[in-house]
């Protein structure tokens, strides 16, 4: 899958600030938006192969994803939104030694939320703005995996899925480039509540996300 380029987009919502410089902004209303995702991943695995009934641990690696995003402006300082993430690809892997045997250990985790956020812009300065949310939500994860040994007996698949409640804690500066359209930035703390299919396994993870919101 690529992966999204926000060095570059960061880039331009730092670029932007010349361009929005005097821009007005809408104080309410209707607004989309799309964006792009990457994780850094803090995923408590625990022991991952519980599911599969062993004692193995690895350790999952950073995601890339998309974002969307409706959402309502009460006023100039507070806005509600329905927020979207789809992030595929947390993936795992391990190569280990069992008594002199080579095995190989893969796992990929997707998942996707669906957030209601509410928003609140207590501080703006020119085009920017300073962007302070939480929210709560569902969240969707699915497993799959698996383990290879040179002894077939020791092979094995393991799939799982399960849906939870999550949350998350967030700041973000936005930037306005006209009355109608946003560049912003986001960061987020975002955890599932419970474990994953009844394992000792929590799914949590730091969001970073930019993307470009469209007023109406």
């Amino acid at each position: 899958m690529r992966k999204f380029d926000l060095p570059r987009m960061l880039l331009v919502v730092v670029a932007g600030i010349a361009i929005g410089a005097t821009a007005a902004h809408a104080g309410s209303g209707f607004y989309i938006g799309v964006g792009g995702s990457r994780t850094f991943a803090s995923i408590d695995d625990g022991s991952i192969a519980d599911i599969a009934n062993t004692d193995l641990s690895v350790d999952f690696d950073d995601a890339y994803g998309f974002n969307a995003r409706l959402g309502f402006r009460l006023m100039d300082l507070l806005a509600l939104e329905l927020n979207f993430d789809y992030l595929p690809g947390f993936d795992a892997g391990k190569s280990l030694t069992v008594f002199n045997i080579p095995a190989d250990v893969d796992a990929s985790l997707d998942v996707t939320t669906v957030m209601v956020d509410a928003k609140l812009i207590p501080l703006r300065i020119g085009p920017a703005e300073l962007r302070l949310f939480g929210g709560l939500g569902v969240m969707r994860a699915d497993l799959e995996g698996s383990a290879r040994t040179a002894l077939a007996p020791a092979s094995f698949d393991l799939s799982a899925d399960d849906t939870l409640g999550c949350g998350e804690l967030g700041l973000g500066i936005g930037l306005w480039l006209g009355e109608n359209v946003a560049l912003g930035v986001e960061g987020s703390y975002v955890a599932g509540f419970g474990d994953f299919a009844d394992q000792d396994y929590a799914i949590d993870y730091f969001l970073l996300t930019a993307g470009i919101d469209f007023y109406f």
